[in-house]
């Protein structure tokens, strides 16, 4: 990765957290688990455990998704007591894990969280 195409998407994910309602933190992660970028406002963690995490996630939902039906995963969603988290693929070759407040709107966090990805896409390619 460029320079340039590193700068770009701190700045994606950088202005995605600081500018999506009740998000408190984002890592952007490559599919093995690395970090690639990350803003934890109010997350307490690393981003490389976050990267990791978010990587094995999606990649167990997809298996618990093929006990099912031939289909791979999307995205993964968690909510727990103060916190919602969802992992979302972005072109299989990336995660973003993206932390957000319990009583957040779920549907304009996916939208800003997907249309931070496809310029994540964009920036990559």
């Amino acid at each position: 990765m460029s320079g340039n195409e590193q700068a770009e998407i701190d700045r994606i994910v950088d202005e995605f957290v600081g500018s999506t309602a009740h998000v408190r933190g984002a890592v952007l992660g490559s599919a093995d688990g690395h970090p690639l970028a990350a803003r934890l406002d109010d997350v307490d963690a690393e981003a490389s455990t976050v990267a990791a995490m978010g990587a094995a996630a999606l990649g167990l939902s997809t298996q618990l998704a093929r006990v099912a039906a031939e289909a791979t995963t999307a995205t993964t969603y968690v909510r727990a007591a103060g916190v919602q988290v969802w992992v979302f693929d972005i072109g299989n070759a990336a995660t973003l894990t993206v932390f957000a407040a319990e009583h957040g709107d779920s549907d304009a966090i996916v939208r800003a969280s997907q249309l931070a990805a496809g310029h994540v896409i964009d920036a990559l390619t």
